[in-house]
Parts: structure tokens; C-alpha cells; sequence
């Protein structure tokens, strides 16, 4: 993988696939033996596209957001800095397979703890409480769930649980999936959809940029996020835990959560 500027690695289509082809892996060894032995970099597996959870400053080269802060705090916490912290691009649909392919340690993404998906990986601890809910345009007769009809188009990020939701939400509305989340909330900017749903704080991010749209209705779920890890790592799973309730007991994830959030919730 080449580095770009402050350990911040950006993954073309070209080589995301490359990697998930096995040829670039992290380590074959445990991520806490890594550091034990002086190898002490942490790779998150992170968007770097969405306002408020994680984006690219090109200006900096650095991964900026909620989760980037998060992971940093976590990095620090384990190795002593968070410029251990090296990320790496994710969407929503290929998360699993990044941490299953050994192509990041963690995934730090608004990830929704599932059964589901607790069947073929680990999450740690939920270090923040999301929920899913809807954006509409200003102007717009819709005001709820309740007013999306057979006729009304909702866009949301392919993998989703979001999308999963919509079926028994609003199983009368018309559904369209997107690989990333800035490619359904596009749709709905160009008018191609009347309703985008993710996660509130993706829809923040987005309505942060944009103006012109707002919340039709309040929060429709609870969504625990917790940190993606490979099966069986009981090690750094613990690890991870254990920073995540010093974080939260001193207040930095408090913290970090109002530096991004606090204007909007």
C-alpha cells in the first residue's frame, strides 16, 4: 500500500480489489502481539467521504470525523499515540470483508452491532448510540414515515441495516441502493429520490454541507455502533473494550461526540 501523507492510505477501486484478492494484507500476526514485539501501528478501516464521521481533508492529507477522533483516542490508549493510527477506505458494503481479508484490524465506520453479523465477525463494546432516521427536501409533504407512499423513492448505502429496515418500516416504498452514502444523498439532491435514510448522524454530516433539507420525523431506531474485529481475537477485542470504558468513564468520547454532533442534536 503506498502512504500518503500522515499514514493516511486511500484505497482506489483498483487496488481495494487487489487487496481483498489477498495480495496486501496487514500482518499475519495478532495485532497485540504486533505491538508487544515494537510494531505498534493500528490500521482502521474507515469512510472518508461522509461530513462529521470521517472525511478527507486534501489539504492536510488527514482522515477528520467522529470515528477518526475515536480511533485515535483507541490508538493512543493501546500504543501510547494516536499517530499510531493508519486508516484505510471502506464503504458500507465491503466492511466484513476488509476485517476477514486481514486488510484492516478494525472497522470504524457506523457500524450497527448485529446478530447477524455477529455470526462471522467480533464487535466490541458500542462506543456510540446512532439511530436511523430520513432526510427530505425543505418543502416536502413528507413529515414521517407514515407519509411515504408506493410512489415515494428512498435512497440509502448498500449493506446497510438501513435498507434491511425500510422493508418492514415503510414496505409500501420504492427502495434504491448506492455503493457509498454520498451517492445516495446525491440522488436525493438531484431530485431522483424523495426520501434518503442512514444513520442520524451520516444524515447530519450531509445536511452540514448541503443546505436545503431536514429530518421528516425523529429517530425511527437505536443503533449501537461497535468497533469490527476478525473472530477470535479475544486479545485485542479486551483491549479495545477496556479503552473504549476508560474513554467513555473520562469523558473524551463525550467529548468527541459534541465536537461533531453536539450542533445538531
Amino acid at each position: 500500500m503506498k502512504k500518503v501523507n500522515k499514514k493516511i492510505v486511500l484505497l482506489s477501486a483498483l487496488s481495494a480489489f487487489l487487496l481483498l484478492s489477498g495480495c496486501t494484507k496487514v500482518s499475519e500476526e495478532s495485532v497485540m502481539d504486533r505491538i508487544a514485539h515494537g510494531d505498534k501501528k493500528i490500521v482502521w478501516a474507515t469512510v472518508v467521504t461522509t461530513p462529521l464521521i470521517g472525511q478527507l481533508n486534501v489539504n492536510t492529507g488527514e482522515v477528520e470525523g467522529h470515528d477518526a477522533d475515536v480511533a485515535r483516542a483507541i490508538t493512543k490508549e493501546l500504543t501510547g499515540s494516536a499517530d499510531n493510527a493508519e486508516f484505510v477506505e471502506v464503504s458500507s458494503q465491503n466492511r466484513v470483508a476488509f476485517v476477514k481479508n486481514n486488510i484492516a484490524d478494525a472497522v470504524i465506520s457506523t457500524m450497527t452491532i448485529t446478530e447477524e453479523r455477529e455470526k462471522v465477525i467480533d464487535f466490541t463494546d458500542p462506543y456510540y448510540i446512532g439511530g436511523q432516521a430520513f432526510i427530505v427536501p425543505d418543502g416536502s409533504a413528507i413529515n414521517g414515515v407514515a407519509d411515504l407512499t408506493a410512489e415515494s423513492v428512498v435512497a440509502g448505502a448498500k449493506g446497510t441495516t438501513m435498507m434491511l429496515n425500510m422493508k418492514t418500516l415503510a414496505p409500501q416504498a420504492q427502495t434504491r441502493e448506492y455503493d457509498t452514502e454520498s451517492e445516495a444523498f446525491t440522488t436525493l439532491v438531484a431530485g431522483q429520490a424523495d426520501a434518503y435514510t442512514s444513520d442520524n448522524v451520516i444524515l447530519m454530516g450531509m445536511m452540514s454541507q448541503t443546505p436545503g433539507f431536514h429530518m421528516a420525523g425523529g429517530r425511527l431506531t437505536n443503533e449501537p455502533y461497535g468497533i469490527a474485529i476478525n473472530e477470535d481475537d479475544d486479545a485485542f477485542l479486551a483491549a479495545l473494550n477496556n479503552a473504549i470504558a476508560k474513554l467513555k468513564a473520562d469523558g473524551t468520547i463525550a467529548a468527541i461526540d459534541d465536537k461533531w454532533f453536539g450542533e445538531f442534536e
